[in-house]
């Protein structure tokens, strides 16, 4: 009894992730999870499976601390051909496709380009990153001669980008094209005092990516709607620009994340249906 309960419940999800992912679809948004969510407990290679129990397959990743898994510790550009190929049939092997890769950024033009080879070589679709100032024309060179595009992360402030009217500023002023953007972490602009559906009307026609995250203060993360973050204002936003692009989910705190994130989808579902009708 227990064990066909089990398989219904799972059914279940499966069923509702799938439907939610439609709905993110019809919008022209697509979803991702960013393997730092499992990092506390699990290598990349498991959190993959987790990422799979969720129902979507599109990752996140980086360079950190995270170990891969097997003879592989952390992923990064100047891992051999070998290893960055067993990387690359670990992903096919669990049905999943690497995504975005990052927040990392190089010290020289050099180091950009290893980079960017690294990306190409991974089928990375968009690098994460915090560039220094003066290399933004160069990032946003390379970004276009191997045709990944490159995403501008904020951490809270006082950090290079915690403000988006930096970027919105170089950007105008060095004639950066389209294929550099925005990549903003919701919660960031929150810590940093700024809102979130505010910003991304600045940002309007820069945004590329986005990390959406929902939390009470004193609590830490909570599911979307659960929380004081206008997660429906930031949706309607997105809407409104006809934005179309990646979610990225990315969980921090002692919770079941594949729980979390499936009921973050399960609500995200719920707007699309009104959005689509």
């Amino acid at each position: 009894m227990k064990k066909t309960l089990l398989i219904v419940l799972l059914v279940s999800q499966f069923v509702s992730n799938a439907q939610l992912k439609n709905g993110a679809e019809k919008l022209g948004w697509t979803l991702s999870v960013h393997t730092v969510s499992f990092s506390e407990k699990n290598t990349i290679e498991k959190s993959l499976d987790s990422i799979k129990a969720i129902g979507l397959t599109q990752v996140d990743t980086y360079r950190g601390n995270q170990y891969v898994g097997g003879d592989i510790d952390t992923l990064h550009y100047w891992l051999d051909k070998k290893k960055l190929d067993k990387v690359k049939m670990l992903f096919k092997d669990k049905g999943v496709e690497l995504n975005h890769f990052g927040v990392i950024q190089g010290e020289d033009e050099k180091e950009w380009r290893e980079i960017f080879e690294f990306a190409k070589y991974m089928g990375v679709k968009m690098l994460i990153s915090e560039p220094q100032y003066e290399h933004l024309k160069l990032v946003d060179k390379l970004s276009q001669e191997y045709g990944i595009p490159v995403g501008i992360h904020n951490h809270p402030a006082p950090t290079k980008y915690w403000h988006p009217n930096t970027f919105m500023t170089y950007a105008k002023n060095l004639k950066l094209s389209k294929n550099i953007g925005i990549y903003p972490d919701i919660n960031n602009w929150v810590y940093s005092g700024l809102n979130p559906v505010e910003m991304l009307k600045l940002c309007e026609g820069r945004i590329i990516g986005i990390q959406i995250k929902d939390h009470i203060d004193g609590i830490g993360m909570v599911q979307w709607g659960t929380g004081t973050v206008n997660v429906p204002g930031i949706f309607h936003e997105l809407k409104r620009q006809n934005f179309k692009g990646n979610i990225s989910f990315e969980y921090f705190g002692d919770f079941s994340k594949v729980d979390y994130i499936s009921k973050s989808i399960d609500y995200l579902n719920f707007f699309s249906k009104q959005f689509n009708k």
